[in-house]
């Protein structure tokens, strides 16, 4: 058989499949739940164990940072409340200097739409505190507040920072009381606000 003989063949049978799949009844599509709607919230899962690799540290480690962003703006989203949930994805200072800027931005009435984009830039294995083996990871990550919106309680919009988007430094340590990674630190690196 030739080459174009057996890609005709080919077409022909994958169009018949395609055509008997039509034939077949779908199965119902399930309407919206509040289920749905409340696991949009990004909830980490424990890795099951402490890493065994470097990539499998950095991985888990990247995983839960990004999770942290989308949880920050979620409770943002939600009108500054309920900020004690970013417990499950950070610890000390990654949570502690959340919480005033919470409480000013719902003082001062502002809300916000859509969610920061977090590209990831680097990652690396480094020492940490809690004595586990690629147990702490440093990441280097382009913060975009850019995709999201936030607007003054008189509907105008708030003004984004300056640089927009800009490297922020971040520590996650594997916890392995809780079997789980946590961000512990989360800002801008030491000499202040780098654009990226």
């Amino acid at each position: 058989m030739t080459t174009k003989r057996t890609l005709t063949a080919l077409v022909g049978f994958a169009a018949g499949l395609a055509l008997l799949a039509g034939c077949t009844p779908s199965a119902p599509t399930p309407s919206p739940s509040v289920t749905a709607i409340e696991s949009a919230t990004p909830t980490p899962t424990a890795t099951g164990g402490a890493p065994t690799s470097e990539d499998e540290a950095i991985a888990a480690a990247e995983a839960v940072l990004v999770a942290r962003n989308e949880m920050f703006d979620q409770v943002a989203i939600d009108g500054w409340t309920d900020y004690e949930r970013l417990q499950e994805v950070s610890i000390g200072q990654a949570y502690t200097d959340a919480l005033p800027g919470f409480e000013a931005l719902k003082a001062e009435g502002r809300t916000q739409t859509g969610i920061a984009t977090l590209e990831i830039i680097d990652s690396v294995v480094v020492p940490g505190p809690n004595e586990v083996e690629f147990g702490t990871v440093a990441i280097r990550a382009c913060f975009d507040p850019s995709t999201r919106e936030q607007k003054l309680a008189d509907g105008s919009p708030a003004p984004l920072p300056s640089p927009v988007r800009s490297i922020k430094e971040s520590t996650v340590a594997y916890f392995p009381e809780q079997d789980k990674w946590l961000v512990t630190d989360f800002g801008d690196p030491a000499g202040g606000r780098e654009e990226c």
